[in-house]
């Protein structure tokens, strides 16, 4: 009984379980404020469709929970929340403008430039590189000085209503010639009217034959000076070209492909041999040549030029030739008194009479002595720059009236020229610095030999 009494008592003086809790509802525990992150919403970040300008920050709001103070908790170390970073969104309008959340304009990111030495090519860019051009300063020149030369080919209106005038006066002479030989009065008579119907026919043609003269002499030296500023303009294209190509072991940076077009380095492994096409040259790190490939061979171009400069030649030996056998034919008729000087005006204006046959061969021979034909003969190389000047020194005076001794002595000129221009020798008058008067025979290599010597040379 009284070990009964004793656990009875012990009993009693134990704390209970309730007094630690047990069999009680127990309030809810809070977390700490900051101890877990708070989830955050997803259409917080959802944006609607185009532009739009939020005035309010999106950022997710975390709630503190505070604990209740039924029951005190330990409070464990505070985390950190890891918020996630939302970074700053750029919207494009229907322009093409870029704008940021706030609606301030963006620039667009910088593009970076091509680093000196790189070789690195811009996007869609093709790999010919873009080399400088000529000048247009020099393209222009070259353009106006083809333009004049064009222009001094062309024979003015001036000229060509000269040349009229004296077409014109040799038809009305013929026309008087014909209407004072119908009329029924003595032979005296008549042959004093011709007369005086050929002197005034002269006196009017000979002002208008100078006027020509001069006007073809003028046309010649314009075309002379046109020629030589448009072979300097060609030759000045010519030199900015070869200027302007890149020489090798140098580099330069090509602005269409973004590229810099560099020589191989100099510590590189020489080569140990190589091969060159007809034409090619090859060149070292200083831009000299050290190997040129065999001879390109000719173009369908180039041997068309080269055939047709042949041509040229040929036909301007032949027309030479032809004209040589005209003048000695005139020289040697028995009638060429009656084409120069004094006519008779019954048989100088007959069809088919024997004055006529050589003034058909002299009119021949003025048309072959023109300034378009005596340039074709001088461009083909036929005649040399002396044979041009006497040439044109006699087709000059054939425009002209000339007494017999004249005109044979201008026909014999004109023989030399075409003599030594077909290769035979001519009879040309030297007369040396000191005035000594010499009568020999030369063929055109001597004739220049001669003149450059200082002496005047003049065929007879």
């Amino acid at each position: 009984m009284a070990i009964l009494d004793f656990f009875s008592k012990t009993r009693s003086s134990m704390p209970t379980l309730e007094r630690f809790g047990y069999g009680k509802k127990k309030p809810p525990v809070s977390p700490a404020p900051g101890m877990f992150p708070t989830v955050p919403n997803p259409t917080q970040y959802s944006q609607p469709i185009g532009p739009q300008i939020n005035q309010t920050p999106i950022i997710p709001q975390v709630k503190p929970v505070v604990a209740s103070p039924i029951s005190p908790v330990t409070q464990k170390p505070a985390i950190t929340p890891v918020l996630p970073q939302i970074t700053s969104s750029t919207y494009t309008t229907p322009s093409g403008t870029n704008v940021d959340a706030q609606g301030q304009v963006v620039a667009p990111p910088p593009v970076p430039s091509t680093p000196t030495g790189t070789n690195q090519a811009a996007p869609g860019a093709t790999s010919t590189p873009t080399l400088p051009q000529v000048s247009p300063e020099t393209l222009k020149s070259l353009g106006l000085a083809e333009s004049v030369y064009q222009q001094s080919l062309k024979i003015s209106p001036e000229e060509l209503s000269t040349q009229e005038d004296i077409d014109k006066l040799v038809d009305s002479t013929k026309t008087a010639y014909r209407n004072t030989s119908g009329q029924a009065i003595p032979l005296e008579f008549i042959t004093g009217q011709l007369r005086s119907i050929e002197q005034r026919a002269t006196g009017l043609a000979e002002p208008l034959e100078r006027k020509l003269a001069r006007m073809q002499a003028t046309r010649q030296s314009s075309l002379e000076s046109s020629k030589f500023a448009l072979d300097r303009a060609e030759n000045k294209v010519q030199t900015e070209k070869e200027a302007l190509k890149p020489i090798s072991g140098t580099s330069f940076y090509d602005p269409t492909t973004g590229k810099f077009i560099q020589a191989p380095s100099v510590t590189t492994e020489k080569e140990k041999g190589f091969t060159l096409q007809p034409g090619e040259i090859r060149y070292d790190e200083q831009g000299k040549p050290i190997a040129q490939g065999g001879p390109k061979p000719p173009s369908a171009t180039a041997e068309a030029k080269t055939i047709e400069k042949q041509e040229s030649i040929i036909k301007g030996k032949s027309d030479a030739t032809g004209g040589l056998a005209l003048v000695n034919e005139i020289l040697n008729s028995p009638y060429i008194n009656q084409v120069f000087g004094v006519k008779n005006p019954f048989t100088y204006w007959a069809p088919g009479s024997n004055e006529q046959l050589v003034k058909s061969q002299r009119d021949q021979l003025t048309a072959m002595l023109s300034l378009e034909n005596r340039s074709k003969l001088k461009g083909s190389g036929a005649i040399s720059d002396f044979e041009a000047r006497t040439l044109e020194k006699a087709a000059s005076a054939l425009n002209k009236s000339l007494s017999d001794s004249d005109a044979k002595r201008v026909l014999k000129q004109i023989k030399g020229a075409f003599a030594t221009s077909s290769g035979i020798e001519a009879d040309v008058k030297v007369t040396n610095p000191s005035g000594e008067v010499i009568s020999a025979t030369a063929t055109r290599n001597e004739i220049n030999q001669l003149i450059s010597e200082g002496n005047t040379v003049e065929y007879q």
